[in-house]
């Protein structure tokens, strides 16, 4: 039987203004701390290429190429809002609508690129649908998508390992490469086994452990994860796609196939929350591992930063796209 879910109740103010201080300036250390990283690792980028030539680039964008990045977005957009909501169905019994999880998802993605990396986002996405359903459900299932998300893209590395070895390096990069997307796989799985060894940790062993273990219900799930991996290897290659179209819009010579073997990589170092929406360490991480192909790397930084402000145009087409969309009812069924 359907019923209104309820909110959490409220918790109490003494506790809450007891950690208010504290919690207000570790929070600002480290923004500043995340911003000065975000600063250092785009000076060190600048400082290899001609910025003057990366600025050049975008006078003579080409509207072709712009119109198929376009593209590219809306349905990377598409899918990353059904994947979020057959994870809240799937396993939290949560009916909340693509009317709703558009706006939701469209204000992180505006407010992504000044926030640490996809935590922040996150944070968005909880907070704004802290009204809809229990706090604590919301947050599972954003970390959920998040973490599943991240899996996805360790497939996606592991996957391209022996093309990368053909196509683009058979040293030390391709170690590097191995390494993340196998290595890092084979961690998660370890890591599904350490709930009991987590709870004896004092003060957050608890939390950690139920957080293991909510991820180890969902990653045995074998039809969900088949479609929450299928479904996460199609957004990866959407944003590849965004990056390529940009690279080709400024007038760019990177081929599809390099960018499906070098993006993934890169985009999961920048996903690493020590700096703000992923800024400098993300151009880094490219201007490295195009260097392996011989890229230009003024066009490089020219579509990494149109990767990165792709986030915004992806927002506000959620925003824009709200009103248009069906309200539907939030509905709370028990979850298989």
């Amino acid at each position: 039987m359907q019923q209104q879910a309820r909110p959490d109740p409220p918790m109490s103010l003494p506790t809450e203004q007891a950690g208010k201080p504290a919690d207000r300036r570790r929070t600002i250390i480290l923004a500043a701390l995340k911003f000065l990283v975000s600063l250092a690792a785009f000076w060190l980028v600048l400082r290899a290429v001609d910025f003057h030539d990366v600025l050049r680039q975008f006078e003579a964008a080409d509207p072709t190429w712009m119109a198929f990045a376009f593209v590219a977005l809306i349905v990377h957009f598409v899918l990353v809002v059904w994947r979020w909501d057959y994870v809240l169905e799937r396993f939290y019994g949560l009916r909340l609508g693509a009317r709703r999880l558009s706006l939701v998802f469209g204000l992180g993605e505006v407010l992504g690129p000044a926030l640490p990396s996809f935590v922040g986002m996150d944070v968005v996405r909880t907070l704004a649908l802290a009204g809809t359903a229990p706090l604590i459900t919301i947050a599972k299932a954003v970390t959920v998508d998040r973490v599943i998300g991240l899996v996805a893209l360790l497939v996606m590395i592991a996957l391209s390992v022996p093309f990368f070895a053909v196509v683009v390096n058979s040293g030390p990069a391709l170690l590097l490469v191995a390494a993340i997307g196998i290595g890092g796989l084979i961690a998660y799985f370890i890591g599904l086994q350490t709930g009991p060894i987590l709870a004896r940790i004092p003060a957050l062993g608890s939390g950690l452990a139920k957080l293991v273990a909510e991820l180890r219900r969902v990653s045995y799930d074998g039809r969900a994860m088949a479609v929450l991996i299928g479904s996460g290897l199609a957004v990866h290659i959407s944003s590849v796609l965004i990056f390529w179209c940009a690279a080709r819009m400024l007038g760019g010579a990177l081929g599809a196939v390099p960018c499906l073997l070098i993006m993934p990589t890169a985009m999961l170092i920048a996903s690493v929350p020590i700096s703000l929406g992923g800024w400098g360490v993300r151009e880094g991480a490219l201007v490295a591992g195009f260097a392996l192909v011989g890229a230009d790397p003024e066009n490089v930084v020219a579509a990494s930063i149109c990767f990165g402000l792709s986030g915004i145009v992806s927002g506000a087409i959620g925003i824009a796209a709200w009103p248009l969309l069906p309200r539907i009812a939030v509905t709370e069924n028990p979850a298989p």
